[in-house]
């Protein structure tokens, strides 16, 4: 069986249901000031980067919004799941802002990604100005 990929008119009618129904995690997507994780998380990804010539994969709060994956709606993914998961999830993809065609953070990345905030102590910095962030919104995320 050969897989197709889906039109451009499927993909605006699955973003259309799913902002009807009140997609949680894109509602948190437009109320978190992204911007504001940049400063550390750009330091984090340049020290890794081997080729300076070439561009950014992604952007640099990606990998940070996939830790948070597994602690937003209670999804408990390990690192290997989710690459899968984000590829299947349609919801995981918008929060992301990847789209289809884009390729997809290879799950030792994730994993390196963690143990490179756990080594520079950036982890608890970034949670707690990602829980600021909420806050100022009136909401409050639980572990």
């Amino acid at each position: 069986m050969k897989h197709r990929q889906p039109g451009l008119f499927a993909v605006k009618a699955i973003v259309a249901q799913l902002t009807k129904i009140d997609d949680s995690l894109v509602g948190l997507k437009a109320r978190i000031y992204w911007k504001v994780f940049h400063p550390e998380l750009e330091r984090l990804c340049d020290k890794d980067r081997k080729d300076h010539a070439s561009p950014k994969p992604f952007d640099v709060v990606v990998p940070f919004k996939i830790l948070m994956l597994p602690f937003l709606n209670n999804y408990n993914l390990s690192d290997v799941s989710v690459r899968y998961q984000i590829r299947e999830r349609f919801i995981f993809m918008r929060f992301l802002v990847l789209q289809i065609e884009n390729q997809l953070p290879e799950s030792k990345m994730v994993w390196a990604f963690r143990e490179m905030l756990k080594r520079l102590d950036l982890a608890e910095v970034l949670f707690v100005r990602f829980h600021e962030q909420l806050a100022k919104q009136g909401f409050m995320a639980q572990a």
